[in-house]
């Protein structure tokens, strides 16, 4: 696999999901899916790479995003649908097939409520709407990074300048334990690095990585966090490293599975002391 010089260099506001999907510069949701198993990666970021299916909860997140970002947009790019009419109704597939025949968003009756909601509840939050009042959503940067061409999405830049916001929906809580958890195991805080570097890369300083995480149930209660600086300088050198670990694969063609170890499965919850004792082992704390 190798990747074409880059199409688009620097900040690109007004960009398509569609064009920004088909440049193959490196993402952080490639980086992710290089995380589990560098295999995987060469599959799913090569030209016969299998169609994902998008899950609901992606396209309700999706749906809010342009809800909160870009309203202008929902009456060009959405099909919603009717009351009362779902995808296993003969109306509803019919609806879904003239979507995807016009590269449409299609918005399920229940998702637009849950948008409408979270959206009204943010712009009307006197502390954190203002964020929202002026700036520019989903602006596309592309920038060599590691060593490859890569790029990053961010969801809001505001005319302020300095900062940029991500917006993170969630279907429980967005109390700190928990989004610090998901934070952690979904690597937001290398995303939000990598964007950072990929805006210094073209000119633009950022001071601030603000993160508004908000429920998707009634009353749609909301966090915002900011990115210590600490946390933002380890996630942009994890992300380089990746990214000089895909480029040393591209360079050796070797994409290593997880075909390459036997690992022992150890259930030390279920397996009293006299069971070590009697094997002759030790019971060791796992890491998992």
């Amino acid at each position: 696999m190798i990747l074409k010089e880059m199409e688009h260099k620097g900040i690109v506001p007004g960009q398509t999901f569609e064009d920004y999907k088909a440049s193959d510069a490196v993402s952080h949701s490639d980086i992710k899916t290089f995380d589990v198993a560098p295999l995987k990666y060469l599959l799913y970021t090569g030209n016969d790479a299998p169609v994902k299916k998008s899950a609901v909860h992606l396209e309700l997140g999706t749906i809010i995003h342009k809800f909160i970002l870009q309203p202008e947009l929902l009456e060009t790019e959405c099909l919603f649908l009717p009351e009362g009419v779902n995808l296993t109704h003969k109306k509803g597939r019919e609806l879904k097939a003239e979507a995807e025949e016009k590269g449409l968003t299609l918005v399920r009756n229940n998702h637009a409520k849950i948008a409408a909601g979270v959206s009204r509840a943010l712009m009307d939050n006197k502390t954190y709407g203002p964020f929202f009042y002026d700036g520019k959503a989903e602006v596309s940067v592309y920038q060599r990074f590691g060593g490859l061409a890569c790029k990053g999405l961010i969801d809001w830049l505001p005319n302020t300048g300095g900062l940029f916001i991500d917006v993170k929906t969630v279907g429980r809580s967005c109390q700190p334990k928990a989004f610090f958890k998901q934070c952690e195991d979904l690597k937001y805080y290398r995303q939000f690095a990598m964007y950072r570097a990929l805006l210094r890369l073209s000119g633009l300083s950022i001071k601030r990585v603000l993160c508004i995480v908000i429920e998707t149930e009634p009353p749609y209660l909301m966090r915002m966090y900011e990115m210590p600086e600490q946390l933002l300088l380890a996630g942009e050198d994890e992300a380089k490293r990746k990214v000089e670990a895909i480029q040393q694969c591209m360079a050796t063609q070797y994409w290593p599975g997880f075909d390459s170890e036997i690992i022992p499965c150890e259930l030390p919850d279920v397996t009293p002391d006299w069971a070590y004792e009697k094997a002759g082992v030790k019971r060791r704390l796992l890491n998992r």
